[in-house]
């Protein structure tokens, strides 16, 4: 029997307070997952492996090609035909085995997407024995003690023990897009029901604002939103923009086919045989099958399954498959600076109070305590002996102060936290109000620019004074001298708390204390990365909360900036109209102190100009940016899970060259399908164009028959596709411009393909008729050109392979593609060389000579194409020298 996540009364939740910030003991939350289950909703369940098997046989065409077999299999038993039986067995085996490597496309994809699934399971933070521990949501349990912050989603439904100025959106529940304000539960009267959405979270509500602490009520199917979902199936397969295509596209193709078989078909009953009706149906229907390259769907599905398993090994972790499509037509990286493409590991490198700029080694000197207490008590962070957890900014004050001597516990401990104004990037500062005796201090920490306007007061020896023009323009200066050394500034202050309410006008009227200045270093990888965006034709472009000169001296140390760039701020992008600020966007590498709704206007203005734009961000802020863009790209590691939950793609380790890596890989993954593509229509066109110019020419003259057309089909369509599908990237493919967003799926191969289909038909239909002219003999000319048909087929793959020269490329790292050869090439010759097989099939054995004849014929195809590319080649450096 499955087991039902359970909920908690009103009571039973009151009765587990007294152990809040202890949560529950790890074996009894082991006990109570073991007991009533995994905190997931019910989704559909995997398809088994014989749904899989059996869905292969759903193919339109292929039920045609069943059923016409069936029909003439009891024919044969009424005529007593039986020798046809033959035919029929043979052909049910070939849709078969057809079948069959389809199902192992199919399985191998479905177990790429779902170990993806499982890389990409969120988390949430929980106590559990005293400690603060990370925790897949599927194992939250009812009694648990949830850490929420702005950000996170909402993993259970909670009832709130814990609030500083906690917001949630339950548009996802409600339909109301105006975030909620929480507050503690355990403060209301004792008639106060869980439900009651004010001192509720529930799950997948997004906190907007402010932190604070929940314990679990209920999980899975018994949360609201699993009431909702009931017997929702809530994983739908997405279909691709290339699949889309690609089904279009294969309606006309069926219609135009069909057409072509039914002309085969009349003219066969007409002019050869009028009483060999499903003899002519067989091979009408065969040669549509052969033209219609079934396993395209298939193959493409292997290519996007693998490639995104590839991606999640490399660190980019795609949540929605249309990202790895886009990804190759990227023309704008807006990325993040801090983390992103800088270390993330800041050290405190300078701290400027009391008129004096003191280095690392000096801060020992500094005697204004009052500036360490700020460092340790205005943060959210989370410390447990050395170990401090949080955001990368405040965790190094936290630790700056603690190797300087200051004990974090005494000084948390002394200074009672009351309350708090949080962090957000409008106001660009965080107050935290902490009860020292009988006052009640607040501390300010925020951008240098934005705090040192709101301070009519400074700390000088100990003593507080009113602020000057001359304090101001020291402090300017200082911050310049740290910005020109890329160091990310923060500045400190305080103010004494007068009255009861908590508000922002608690941040006016401050007094100054001093600048703390932090060094996080670009990543090795960076400038390399940055340098390989710009010569793929992707234009890289740093936005970012920090200072203007901060952000220009790193951007210009990874290369996005350059002389004669331009940065714009936030608040010079507020005062440009979208015509002003059209004319001057590409001028613009690098962004600064922008807000949410800057982010949004330049993903937008990009996206205007016809670019295909990529955005990273890891905050909630980020979100509706992230949402806007092409492409969004949240940060696994500091990315809240909003941020997640709305990107694209998510990076495990929040670097910039993993954005590259996977632009690579998308490029890589669309030019395979692209190879595919031109190998199966023009390898199935060659099919096609034979048989009808055959039948149309020489309609009395037998040529290919059902089994054989099948036979060809099967050995040049579905290996060989596979082989290409795991073909690796050409080394130029980061060289070359990104494609148009709206590139047709034969954009740039139809040249190649008309050459191929013409040059491969005309060398079918020469050894057909030559052959026949020399010998008289059918049976012998059908024979040769089927051999000339497969070989040529299986020796094109090598000019499919790669788009330049095959004598450019190591011919011999796709080990697939050889094994393909080896094996397409034993069994055309089997099929042919072994008597009990060629009578089966309906062709005689070739001798030594002949097969000289028939290899030598395939081979053309290879001098022809390379013939082909030098064409090319010659015509397009001639463009680029004009």
């Amino acid at each position: 029997m499955e087991k039902q996540p359970f909920s908690l009364t009103t009571e039973q939740v009151l009765s587990e307070l007294d152990t809040t910030r202890e949560g529950l003991k790890p074996n009894e939350a082991k006990r109570r997952l073991e007991t009533n289950g995994k905190n997931e909703l019910r989704g559909h369940k995997k398809r088994s492996k014989w749904a899989i098997f059996w869905s292969q046989f759903k193919d339109f065409m292929l039920l045609i090609l069943i059923g016409a077999a069936v029909v003439t299999g009891i024919v044969a038993i009424a005529s007593g035909e039986y020798s046809d039986l033959i035919d029929v067995g043979v052909i049910l085996a070939i849709v078969v085995l057809n079948a069959i490597i389809g199902f192992v496309q199919e399985n191998k994809a479905e177990n790429a997407l779902e170990s993806l699934k499982k890389m990409s399971e969120p988390f949430a933070f929980v106590y559990r024995g005293g400690k603060l521990v990370r925790v897949p949501t599927a194992e939250i349990v009812v009694g648990d003690i949830v850490h929420l912050e702005a950000g996170d989603v909402a993993c259970a439904d909670c009832y709130i023990i814990e609030s500083a100025s906690l917001k949630a959106d339950e548009s996802s529940l409600t339909g109301e897009s105006v975030s909620v304000e929480k507050v503690a539960g355990v403060a209301l009267p004792e008639n106060t029901v869980l439900g009651d959405r004010s001192n509720m979270v529930h799950s997948g509500c997004v906190i907007t604002y402010g932190h604070g602490l929940g314990v679990v009520v209920a999980t899975g199917m018994n949360t609201e939103i699993g009431k909702i979902a009931g017997m929702l199936d809530e994983q739908e397969d997405e279909k691709t923009p290339i699949q889309n295509k690609l089904n279009k596209l294969g309606k006309w193709i069926t219609i135009g086919i069909l057409g072509i078989a039914v002309l085969v078909f009349i003219i066969n009953v007409v002019i050869k045989d009028s009483h060999d009706v499903l003899s002519a149906l067989l091979v009408a229907i065969a040669l549509a099958v052969a033209a219609i390259p079934e396993s395209l769907p298939a193959v493409i599905t292997v290519i996007m399954a693998t490639g995104v398993s590839r991606m999640s090994k490399q660190r980019a972790i795609i949540r929605k498959m249309h990202a790895v499509e886009t990804l190759g037509s990227c023309q704008i990286i807006c990325s993040d600076k801090t983390g992103t493409l800088t270390q993330n590991r800041m050290t405190l490198s300078e701290i400027y109070t009391n008129g004096k700029i003191y280095k690392h080694s000096e801060m020992q000197e500094i005697t204004e305590k009052r500036v360490f207490e700020c460092m340790l008590l205005c943060n959210d962070c989370i410390v447990s002996g050395e170990s401090v957890e949080g955001d990368p900014t405040e965790t190094v004050l936290v630790r700056g102060a603690m190797r300087l001597g200051y004990d974090y516990n005494k000084t948390v401990n002394e200074f009672t936290r009351v309350n708090e104004l949080p962090f957000d990037s409008v106001r660009k500062l965080m107050t935290t109000f902490h009860k020292v005796g009988s006052k009640i201090i607040g501390y300010t920490k925020g951008a240098p620019d934005v705090l040192v306007e709101r301070c009519t007061h400074i700390v000088q020896n100990g003593r507080v004074r009113v602020i000057n023009d001359k304090d101001r323009a020291e402090i300017s200066e200082t911050l310049d001298q740290m910005a020109q050394k890329g160091l990310r500034t923060l500045a400190l202050a305080f103010r004494e708390h007068k009255g009861q309410e908590f508000s922002n006008d608690d941040e006016q009227d401050l007094t100054f204390l001093g600048i703390t200045a932090m060094r996080d270093p670009p990543r090795e990888t960076s400038a390399e990365a940055v340098r390989t965006c710009i010569e793929a034709g992707i234009k890289p472009i740093m936005i970012t909360g920090d200072y203007p000169i901060t952000a220009r001296e790193i951007a210009r140390e990874v290369g996005i900036y350059k002389d004669g760039d331009r940065i714009l701020t936030g608040a010079e992008l507020d005062s440009l109209s979208d015509k002003e600020y059209k004319e001057i966007i590409k001028s613009v590498s690098v962004y600064a102190r922008v807000s949410p709704e800057n982010k949004v206007r330049i993903v937008n203005a990009w996206k205007a100009t016809g670019a295909v734009v990529a955005m990273t961000g890891d905050g909630v802020n980020d979100a509706p940016s992230i949402k806007a863009a092409d492409i969004g790209i949240g940060m696994g590691k500091s990315g809240t899970e909003v941020t997640k939950e709305v990107a694209d793609m998510v990076l495990t380790d929040d670097n910039f060259a993993t954005i590259v890596g996977a632009v690579s890989e998308g490029r890589k993954i669309y030019t395979n399908i692209k190879k595919v593509i031109q190998f199966l229509f023009g390898t199935n066109f060659v099919e096609v164009l034979s048989i009808l110019l055959v039948t149309l020419i020489s309609p009395t003259l037998g040529f290919l028959s059902a089994m054989q057309i099948l036979f060809v089909n099967l050995l040049t369509d579905a290996l060989p596709a596979i082989s290409l599908s795991v073909e690796r990237a050409e080394s130029d493919i980061m060289k070359k411009p990104p494609r148009p967003k709206n590139e047709g799926l034969f954009a740039g191969i139809w040249g190649a393909m008309i050459t191929q289909v013409v040059w491969h038909t005309l060398a079918i239909l020469l050894t057909f008729y030559i052959t026949y002219d020399i010998t008289g003999d059918n049976t012998l000319a059908t024979t040769m050109s089927f051999a000339v048909l497969s070989l040529s087929q299986i020796f094109h793959l090598m000019n499919v392979r790669n788009t330049h020269s095959i004598f450019t490329t190591n011919p011999f790292h796709n080990k697939f593609y050889w094994l393909t050869i080896v094996v397409c090439i034993a069994l055309n010759i089997a099929v042919i060389a072994i008597p009990a097989v060629a009578g089966v099939f309906g062709f005689v054995p070739l001798s030594i000579a002949q097969w000289g004849i028939v290899f030598g014929i395939a081979l053309t195809i290879i001098p022809i194409m390379e013939i082909y590319k030098l064409i090319r080649y010659l015509i397009s450096r001639k463009k680029k020298e004009k």
